[in-house]
């Protein structure tokens, strides 16, 4: 179902009696026109509606470049995927590794 909102000039909406009275003085043609329809004989077409014959399998064809992508993400992403287990698995190693040096930075002085 459809709804259609009929605004004045000034934005005002018009009564739908109104819209009716204005509407049956325009032709039938001139009114699926405007709406967007194509007129067919005594029917009115849709614009969504495709007047081509819907293709078959064996009519599809996809185009290389589209397959190529499929192909290039097929093979990068679980490459990426393993560079950056490695990446994690290196930080984690060099930030929680254990330090042969313990010894505190600071030196104590005397003043004697």
């Amino acid at each position: 179902m459809v709804n259609y909102t009929v605004t004045d000039c000034n934005g005002r909406q018009e009564l739908a009696t109104e819209v009716i009275a204005a509407t049956n003085t325009v032709p039938i043609n001139q009114i699926y026109t405007l709406l967007g329809y194509t007129i067919a004989g005594n029917f009115a077409q849709s614009p969504s509606v495709s007047t081509e014959p819907p293709v078959t399998s064996t009519e599809t064809s996809v185009p290389s470049t589209n397959s190529k992508l499929w192909i290039i993400g097929a093979v990068l992403g679980p490459i990426a995927f393993v560079l950056l287990l490695i990446g994690l698995f290196v930080y984690l190693y060099f930030k929680c590794r254990p330090r042969s040096d313990n010894h505190s930075t600071i030196q104590v002085y005397s003043h004697n």
